[in-house]
C-alpha cells in the first residue's frame, strides 16, 4: 500500500465546516495533521454539505497491519452544535460537543 485515505461523512442535516483532521497511531502519536489553513489552501473550503464527504489522501509507505491500528480525529463546526471533535478508532467512535 502506497498511502492512506481517511474520510469524514457529514451525517448532519446542515453544512458543517471542517476545522482540522488528524491521523494518529493507536498510541496517540501524530502521523499527520491537516489544519484549517491547509484545508483552505488545498481544497478551497472545509465546508461539507449534508450527505457529503471529505477525503484526505496521504502518500506514505504503510504495512497492512498499520492501517488497522490508526485513529482519526476530526474537528468540525456546525451551526446547531458548535464545535464538535470526533475520534474514530477501528470499531469505536466518540464525539465531544463543546
Amino acid at each position: 500500500m502506497d498511502g492512506v485515505i481517511w474520510s469524514l461523512a457529514n451525517n448532519y442535516n446542515e453544512t458543517v465546516t471542517l476545522l482540522t483532521s488528524s491521523l494518529l497511531h493507536s498510541d496517540g502519536s501524530l502521523i499527520e495533521k491537516i489544519t484549517s489553513d491547509r484545508i483552505t489552501k488545498i481544497w478551497g473550503s472545509g465546508d461539507i454539505e449534508p450527505g457529503g464527504t471529505f477525503d484526505v489522501h496521504l502518500a506514505i509507505k504503510l504495512l497492512f497491519y498499520d492501517v488497522s491500528e490508526f485513529q482519526t480525529v476530526w474537528t468540525i463546526r456546525t451551526a446547531t452544535q458548535g464545535i464538535v471533535r470526533c475520534t474514530y478508532k477501528s470499531s469505536l467512535t466518540s464525539c465531544i460537543y463543546n
